[in-house]
């Protein structure tokens, strides 16, 4: 019998139910969708992205999941997204037959209980981490949204084993996929998705996320390879390598087990555990919805995710047209693997990276600005397949970025008490206001206008310059956006000046060691987090003893 650690459980299966909100992929399989009824641009365009006008109302999940829990919130949610994407399988697929209005009808309002039902999966998964590790949420967050940025170079690679992508109605049949998936990962997942009230300061971890740190490199490593030689690939091939793909898949489950423990502490792992006593001093905790939204920061974050999301969200929709566009078609699952992978580790690597800068979060949003503003640039001025795929990698990176400092931000200025629904808010509406203004409007109108004559199909660069000259000149107003934002909460996340957390610590030691009338029991704590060569070494510096009946 394998034992358990119930909350590195939990935390594993968190990370495989969220794989399900990042496999919608419409850049995939559009094309084939667009060949089967003869869609126009405007109209895939619509059925892409008008399933996010669900976002406006996606904080209803999150109150749901704050008023009966997480294992109810992705059993219910999970199910109403899979059977819409099975719904959406059987119209596109032709099951049966339709005419294209009735069938564009049909697509569109089954997209939008499916963006329904994948909100309220990411606000019970994410809402979870953030109360079970309230010490440690900087880590596991971030790789829990890696793992969704890695969901659509999973699904798209493990799909190759059966059609590689393209324009054939044989590409249709990624929409079951999806819909098995969704299922698999709510139901399999929700039976131990608890929250706990034990703190997470003496949850042993080290070995756990160099377990994940390893399992994020092989797949990373495998997609590329994969994205890039799938069209060489034989079929017993693209199965071994699928098969592979499927293991990497569910491996977080393995975070469960107990074998992962480390007999004792290292200083390295002490590091960690303190990671976030340098973070933020929280001011307005637990704030309601409306609490949040009375507060100018909140909409300075709002139109600079909503910025960020919208570039990102015109490139996954659009980039099957936009290599169409220039002759690069059998490029696709290429860009949407390179794309996937860029913005999986940057998901990772923001919360790393925040965590250990001296700068507080909001200074990352700004930075994912200047990122996707580069890369639409790059897009405007160029259209060689090189620079393209440069600009593929910037705009994932920037993309990716953003969705774990949202979660971040909304739990360190305004609590984690309903932190579910002022997430979701974010998550949704964010997404909802950037892919109508950002991936439909603005691409839309420019691609229409360069039709080739009799036809709903466009050749050229001209095709979708014009939208990505209007996107850089938003990013221009969303950098500087993002800088007030910047500035106007900086004050918010007292950070010690040094670059340690170490040093943090150490003066916490000497605080308390000077005060006479610290409690015993603070004094006991402390004494325990510095029981390593490190501290010792470095708090002899100051003089205090250690071990004796005086010491910390």
């Amino acid at each position: 019998m394998i034992a358990i650690e119930k909350q590195f459980l939990t935390l594993g299966c968190v990370i495989v139910c969220v794989l399900s909100t990042g496999v919608w992929n419409f850049g995939v399989w559009s094309g084939a969708l667009k060949q089967r009824f003869d869609f126009d641009q405007d109209e895939l365009d619509t059925i892409g992205v008008v399933m996010c006008v669900a976002g406006f109302i996606s904080w209803l999940p999150g109150m749901f999941n704050d008023n009966f829990g997480p294992k109810l919130s992705v059993m219910i949610f999970g199910s109403i997204c899979s059977f819409s994407y099975f719904g959406m399988y059987v119209i596109a697929s032709g099951w049966i037959p339709l005419e294209k209005d009735t069938a564009f009808i049909l697509l569109i309002s089954l997209s939008i209980p499916a963006y329904l039902g994948s909100a309220g999966i990411t606000g019970a998964c994410f809402s979870t981490i953030a109360r079970n590790f309230p010490k440690n949420y900087g880590l596991w967050i971030p790789l829990a949204k890696c793992f969704v940025g890695l969901s659509p170079g999973f699904t798209v690679q493990m799909f190759c084993a059966y059609h590689v992508p393209d324009n054939d109605p044989k590409t249709l049949n990624y929409l079951l996929l999806m819909s098995v998936l969704v299922l698999f990962n709510s139901y399999a997942t929700a039976p131990f998705l608890n929250l706990y009230d034990s703190k997470d300061e003496n949850l042993d971890f080290k070995k756990r996320m160099i377990y994940m740190v390893l399992v994020t490199c092989g797949s990373i490593l495998i997609i590329i390879s994969t994205a890039f030689l799938q069209n060489d690939l034989s079929n017993y091939s693209r199965i071994a390598l699928a098969s592979i793909l499927i293991v990497l898949y569910l491996s977080p489950f393995a975070l469960g087990c107990k074998c992962l423990n480390s007999k004792e502490k290292s200083a390295g792992e002490s590091l960690l555990l303190t990671l976030n006593d340098s973070q933020p001093i929280i001011y307005g905790s637990d704030a309601s919805l409306l609490q949040m939204l009375s507060n100018i920061n909140s909409w300075l974050l709002f139109f600079s995710s909503a910025f960020i999301i919208g570039g990102g969200f015109m490139i996954l929709t659009n980039i099957n047209q936009m290599l169409e566009s220039l002759y690069f078609s059998t490029y696709t699952q290429v860009c949407v693997s390179i794309f996937s992978v860029s913005q999986a580790i940057s998901r990772f690597a923001v919360g790393f990276v925040s965590d250990y800068s001296p700068f507080s979060r909001p200074f990352f949003v700004l930075l994912t600005c200047v990122l996707m503003t580069a890369a639409h640039i790059l897009f405007y001025l160029f259209d060689s397949l090189t620079v393209f795929l440069i600009a593929v990698c910037l705009s994932g990176a920037a993309y990716g970025a953003i969705w774990p400092l949202m979660v971040m931000i909304v739990k360190e200025i305004w609590g984690s008490k309903y932190h579910s629904r002022n997430y979701l808010f974010y998550d949704g509406c964010c997404t909802a206001t950037g892919a109508l203004l950002l991936a439909k409007f603005v691409p839309g109108y420019f691609y229409s206008q360069h039709n080739q004559t009799g036809t709903n199909t466009c050749f050229g660069s001209a095709c979708f310059s014009w939208a990505h000259l209007v996107i850089a000149v938003a990013g221009i107003f969303a950098c500087a956006n993002s800088l007030v934002l910047w500035r106007l909460t900086e004050k918010y996340y007292n950070k010690p000046k040094s670059n340690s957390s170490v040093n943090g610590m150490i003066e916490s030691c000497i605080e308390v060691a000077e005060n006479q009338y610290a409690p015993p029991a603070i004094k006991k704590s402390l004494d325990e987090e510095c029981q390593n060569i490190r501290y010792r070494r470095l708090l002899s510096k100051h003089h205090i003893g250690y071990g004796s009946s005086n010491s910390l």
